[in-house]
């Protein structure tokens, strides 16, 4: 899901451990950290992250994203060599922060995505490569400002679920209410970096929009020790049992995630120049001329339609226009809700339960305003 395009939708705290009784630990692998009689000892690698990070959007909305990985080389003497695990990712989107005295907001998104069989190698670290890995082609990668000793770079299958279900209640009397509840569910390949100092862990996702990176540890644990291991197993264990518990709303299988932060289909379909629905009422709902429309989406029995569109016109200007256009021609007046750098109506109107029309600056830039239309038909 582009974020952008998101106007009503990703804490660093960890422990490094320095030393663990029963083995020296090398995390570099030319580094000779000497063990008992001056020797290296063979130890379990264990690498943990387990941190919610959160991620205030240009469109106000605030994200919260949690890892959780464990994965683990069996014996060496060093940090190199290949990992096994899993991992789970999450993002979560609450807008009730958005309730005032007008309006009741509840829900957002919540997506939970798993990658099983969990397999990577750590090598010594490539600026060049790292950098790089998972950028799109034209994109310049931002080199870290740390010299990291190792890293790992690969590409893990994630597949999970996600919930969109946000819900808007008007608090005066004869206010509309609207909402969605749907569930979606897919996987999609996601590249992953992982960066490596004494022991300190930076995992990264380059191709989501989550802003920053998860931090954890990587530390030597005597052979036979599975005891962080197996914990960790059994959180992430626990999350899928409740992710799996949790999914109530009709349901949809989409095949795809795409980026974490979205739904897939829930969230419609993303481009420019996006055809018109037949679905949408063009003919009662007046859609501006020379626009490119960057989001379509429409349920299965298509009463429930929305369109977002670009503009180059002016916020004033397009403001004008739906309410000479349309909202002065309601026999009801529309409860009318300020959203950040711009304004929504929630409208009656005869054959709708609700008409949405949500006007506001284009946060990222790319046009001068932007407008979304949604109706949910009787």
């Amino acid at each position: 899901m582009q974020r952008k395009y998101l106007s009503l939708v990703l804490i660093f705290a960890l422990i490094f451990v320095i030393s663990f009784s029963g083995c020296s630990r090398n995390t570099k692998g030319d580094n000779k950290i000497p063990g008992t009689n001056n020797e290296l000892l063979e130890c379990n690698w264990v690498m943990k992250v387990d941190q919610t990070v959160q991620r205030k959007y240009d469109d106000g909305m605030t994200v919260e994203h949690t890892l959780v990985l464990i994965a683990e080389k069996n014996g060496g003497t060093d940090v190199s060599g290949t990992y096994n695990g899993a991992l789970y990712l999450g993002s979560k989107l609450d807008i009730s922060e958005f309730s005032n005295e007008i309006v009741d907001m509840s829900g957002g998104f919540d997506v939970h995505a798993f990658g099983n069989n969990l397999t990577f190698d750590v090598v010594s670290f490539e600026l060049d490569k790292y950098t790089g890995y998972g950028k799109k082609e034209g994109d310049l990668g931002i080199p870290p400002l740390v010299e990291y000793e190792s890293m790992a770079t690969f590409t893990q299958e994630m597949t999970g679920t996600g919930v969109l279900n946000p819900y808007i209640k008007g608090k005066p009397a004869g206010s509309v209410s609207g909402g969605i509840n749907e569930t979606g569910s897919g996987s999609a390949p996601v590249p992953i970096r992982i960066a490596i100092i004494s022991g300190k862990v930076r995992v990264d996702f380059p191709t989501l929009d989550i802003g920053k990176s998860f931090e954890g540890q990587l530390l030597g644990v005597p052979i036979g020790d599975s005891k962080q291991y197996d914990e960790t197993m059994d959180k992430i264990e626990e999350l899928k049992e409740k992710t799996e518990g949790n999914n109530d709303g009709p349901s949809k299988d989409e095949g795809d995630l795409g980026d974490l932060g979205g739904l897939g289909g829930i969230m419609g379909q993303m481009g420019t120049n996006l055809p018109m629905p037949d679905s949408f009422p063009s003919d009662e709902i007046p859609v501006m001329p020379d626009v490119s429309i960057i989001n379509v989406y429409e349920n299965d029995t298509k009463k429930n339609v929305r369109i977002m569109f670009g503009t180059d016109k002016e916020y004033e200007e397009v403001l004008d226009f739906y309410e000479e256009e349309f909202i002065s021609k309601l026999e009801d007046e529309p409860t009318k809700i300020d959203v950040d750098g711009g304004i929504m109506y929630m409208c009656k109107s005869e054959g709708y339960k609700n008409i949405t029309i949500m006007i506001m600056e284009d946060p990222s830039k790319t046009y001068k305003s932007m407008v979304m239309l949604e109706v949910l038909k009787k």
